[in-house]
């Protein structure tokens, strides 16, 4: 599965979520990747996705977010976690309270699930699990034994776990591969080196990983249709 996300490519605040896109070809594309989803789900019963990148700035958050509220509105029952356990900003994207406990106080026994998990604001449909509070966290903290049955009780209660993580070169993000049904990986037009792409299908897979496409992010529509035309020409 390869997905195309538009977007602009000079533009650093692509933040906007799905419900103020004025773009039908953006709010199209996220019908498709919805639509592949559901369908991969049939075919493989996956209901937790990774999202990641090869590196930082890829667009994943953007396109993780957009993506929950994609499958809210096709009546699909989703709670979007954030994995990122470094930069982590779903919380503040969706206006939700900064001292909101999460996922890392799930794992060191801080809290628990149900009332970690919260309503969206504006969005009531989508519920999140964010990173959480605990501010002397590390990578050291995740066990993988916590991490599944956490995943194990989500997928119990959703139809979807869709998870916002780091860049796949780091050690919590691989270990989440291994523990999930799924990893997306998000590669931003012209931004992402073949290489590091490579490097990052590798870590996953050696990780365990099963991963399921890709979704090209803040792709330049104009320059995509010209390369159509002149690749039509040329046959």
């Amino acid at each position: 599965m390869n997905l195309i996300i538009a977007g602009k490519q000079k533009d650093r605040n692509d933040h906007i979520l799905l419900p103020d896109i004025q773009s039908e070809t953006i709010i199209e594309a996220y019908r498709v990747l919805r639509t592949n989803l559901l369908t991969i789900q049939q075919k493989q019963g996956i209901k937790t996705l990774l999202m990641t990148s090869a590196v930082a700035g890829e667009g994943k958050t953007t396109t993780a977010i957009n993506l929950a509220l994609s499958l809210t509105q096709a009546g699909q029952k989703v709670v979007l976690v954030d994995g990122n356990f470094r930069t982590g900003n779903v919380a503040e994207r969706l206006n939700l309270p900064k001292e909101q406990a999460g996922l890392m106080n799930l794992l060191k026994g801080e809290t628990d699930l149900v009332p970690a998990v919260v309503s969206a604001e504006k969005y009531d449909d989508l519920k999140v699990l964010p990173k959480g509070t605990s501010a002397d966290f590390t990578s050291d903290d995740i066990s993988l034994d916590s991490l599944t049955k956490i995943l194990s009780e989500l997928k119990g209660d959703y139809d979807w776990v869709i998870i916002d993580s780091a860049p796949a070169s780091f050690s919590d993000t691989l270990m989440m591969a291994g523990a999930v049904d799924g990893v997306l990986l998000c590669i931003r037009q012209y931004a992402s080196a073949q290489d590091e792409v490579k490097q990052a299908l590798l870590q996953l897979q050696n990780a365990g990983g099963n991963v399921i496409g890709t979704a090209m992010t803040r792709v330049d529509l104009k320059v995509e249709d010209t390369a159509k035309r002149l690749y039509a020409k040329q046959i």
